[in-house]
């Protein structure tokens, strides 16, 4: 498989057997069982020390995003198509589920010859359908959490990760495939795709600020906050839209030191 396992891995902890898991493993299916989920939440949020259930589901579940990051990379960048199925899922840590990694127990696909656009929407139906819909569906309710909140941490990173991929693209033909996957994933009106979403939640607009140290690059700001202000040390991103202009640009100038 020409894909590169190593970016995977140390971009978006996704790992494929046989390679191994850490001490902890849990079955990513199991999520869609009220209890078993609340039951791994618990014990997330206490490595967290969130003070919720809900500040537990949203940040689990923005930390889980870099699994559907991953997929949509190897579709758009490679033409392959991770196996994300729950049931094809297993979620892993040494020690702490603060940031779990992804183990896939069979790898994926790639589509036949001449056959990308049917493929990739085939592809976009399973990210959607087999993982992240009845994912957020199911902890949205036993989290008490607005999906819209999860769908929203979805969108932002979407958003943010194909404009980033193509203002860094090495060729114009990469460019212009990602201009167009993010089309697809941005404008599909299907409902089958979304759930219990009566619109594509992908489909939204962001405000965005000028970066104070990079010229000509935008900050994007998110539609919602994720709650790590809420942790014991936890604060505001410099993405929040519930932090004030000043506070964010002194963020910003921080990180970038």
């Amino acid at each position: 498989m020409s894909l590169p396992l190593s970016v995977l891995e140390q971009s978006f902890r996704i790992a494929i057997a046989p390679q191994p898991g850490g001490r902890l493993q849990f079955a990513a299916v199991k999520l869609l069982d009220p209890d078993q989920g609340q039951a791994f939440l618990e014990e997330a949020g206490a490595h967290l020390q969130s003070p919720s259930m809900a500040v537990t589901a949203s940040l689990f579940v923005k930390r889980y995003l870099a699994l559907v990051i991953g997929a949509l990379y190897s579709m758009t960048f490679h033409t392959y198509g991770l196996n994300i199925r729950l049931d094809n899922l297993v979620l892993t840590t040494d020690d702490s589920w603060k940031m779990p990694r992804f183990l896939l127990l069979q790898p994926g696909e790639r589509p036949a010859g001449g056959e990308r656009e049917v493929w990739r929407e085939r592809m976009i139906r399973h990210i959607s359908n087999d993982n992240l819909q009845p994912l957020i569906t199911a902890i949205a309710a036993y989290s008490r959490i607005s999906p819209n909140v999860l769908w929203g941490h979805a969108a932002y990173l979407i958003h943010h990760y194909y404009r980033q991929w193509e203002r860094e693209a090495e060729t114009a033909e990469l460019a212009e495939r990602i201009r167009s996957d993010f089309r697809y994933l941005t404008e599909v009106q299907d409902p089958l795709l979304f759930g219990s979403c009566d619109k594509n939640p992908l489909n939204v607009t962001f405000a965005e600020v000028p970066h104070p140290a990079k010229q000509g690059e935008v900050v994007r700001i998110r539609r919602h906050c994720c709650l790590a202000y809420l942790l014991p040390e936890g604060k505001c991103c410099y993405t929040c839209p519930n932090l004030d202009e000043e506070k964010r640009i002194e963020q910003i100038l921080a990180k970038e030191r």
